[in-house]
């Protein structure tokens, strides 16, 4: 209860201009959690042959079983059937409404209005920015986690060593090299092989068993040439230097080329890439500010390790401002995936997406709906998270270079 109260008074506390920001990120929640049973051409709940069915519900189960399907797909003869509140898919193709038609036109196949519109298949736009708000939030997080996990891990470890912290022999340094760049090539091979969960479970494993086996041949290796101090500070930097040279959506755009079609996880591997400098940048510079303090000092002069330093002192006082910067992030995620989609290199045509949508606009200039809508959803979506988050940013220094 405690907990409840006082989240009640800290919205009280909020401006006007953030409590519609919340509400916007809320609501955008609420539709990508909900989509399937707010816009579906399946019913809700239905009665066929005395047997109760709730299909809408059921699509749920395919996110955790891929093989999952149902047993009807037609319920014209069912009874007491109730449909969702839009009784259109994404992927529902109204044949008559195909050709572009526009806002408020009432289908009469179904008999239901089409809010918004559809596209040139006859697919419902107001279904599309449903179901494109779940792609928006999965794209968004899934990317953002998979750049600030190894870069705020990288930021926080150059910037606690720096230049002259860690010590390692030259055996060390050639058997680390060698065989974390076999890691990499044997990375790019399950990228062939595999895709989306199944390459993401194939890599963790692959990272673990050479993390393991590589600490066993680096112990080895260790009495091999004399030991010097490793700039890892300078030799990591130097590379984000050399990484950020390139522009970034033209590497973005190459890889897209290369994948073809890719699935959403590797869409957000792909966005990640492009992102985790600016996680390593953040949590390096105030890594080192937190450093040169007081208590880091007393902890090193107890010989505490530091692995303990950075988790339990140092963490605690930076993950605000980089918790700033995973919304900037998520927010470039989405302009990202939005871009792609635009100039048709984006996720399988199949998919709706908000930025799928803008380009359907760009195709057909007259058909205003398919850009205002979905523009006035990536919109209110990042001005809410931008503006939710503006004091902090300033409370805690924050910048986003971009």
């Amino acid at each position: 209860m405690g907990l409840i109260t006082g989240t009640i008074i800290k919205l009280k506390r909020l401006s006007f201009i953030r409590k519609i920001c919340l509400a916007i990120i809320a609501l955008n929640m609420v539709l990508a959690l909900g989509a399937n049973i707010i816009a579906n051409d399946k019913p809700l709940y239905c009665n066929c042959d005395g047997h109760s069915l709730w299909p809408a519900w059921e699509d749920y189960l395919s996110w955790f079983y891929s093989d999952h399907q149902q047993h009807l797909t037609d319920y014209t003869h069912c009874t007491r059937v109730i449909m969702p509140l839009i009784p259109f898919h994404s992927t529902s193709i109204d044949p008559a409404s195909s050709g572009y038609s526009a806002p408020l036109k009432k289908s009469s196949t179904v008999g239901a209005t089409h809010w918004l519109g559809t596209d040139a298949l006859g697919r419902d736009v107001l279904a599309g920015l449903i179901h494109g708000a779940r792609f928006v939030w999965i794209l968004g997080l899934l990317s953002t986690i998979i750049a600030a996990i190894p870069g705020i891990g990288l930021g926080m470890l150059i910037g606690y060593w720096q230049n002259k912290r860690l010590k390692w022999s030259v055996g060390q340094i050639l058997i680390l090299l060698i065989w974390w760049s076999l890691a990499l090539y044997e990375a790019m091979v399950l990228s062939w092989h595999f895709d989306g969960v199944s390459f993401g479970l194939m890599l963790l494993s692959l990272l673990i068993v050479w993390s393991l086996t590589s600490k066993i041949f680096f112990r080895s290796f260790q009495i091999i040439g004399p030991k010097i101090f490793v700039p890892v500070d300078h030799v990591v930097m130097r590379g984000i230097d050399v990484f950020e040279s390139f522009p970034k959506m033209f590497l973005l755009m190459g890889l897209m080329v290369v994948m073809t079609r890719p699935s959403v996880f590797m869409l957000s591997v792909m966005v990640a890439i492009i992102r985790w400098t600016l996680f390593v940048q953040v949590a390096r510079a105030e890594t080192l500010k937190e450093r040169v303090a007081n208590y880091v000092i007393s902890a090193e002069n107890i010989n505490l390790p530091w692995w303990k330093i950075l988790i339990k002192h140092i963490w605690p006082n930076i993950k605000s401002s980089l918790l700033v910067t995973a919304i900037f992030s998520f927010s470039a995620a989405i302009l990202v995936e939005a871009s792609l989609s635009f100039i048709g290199l984006g996720l399988r045509i199949e998919v709706v997406t908000w930025g799928s949508l803008l380009n359907a606009g760009r195709q057909y200039m007259p058909g205003w709906w398919l850009s205002l809508f979905p523009g006035l959803a990536i919109f209110s979506l990042l001005l809410s998270l931008n503006w939710l988050f503006i004091d902090r940013s300033k409370l805690a220094g924050q910048y986003e270079k971009s």
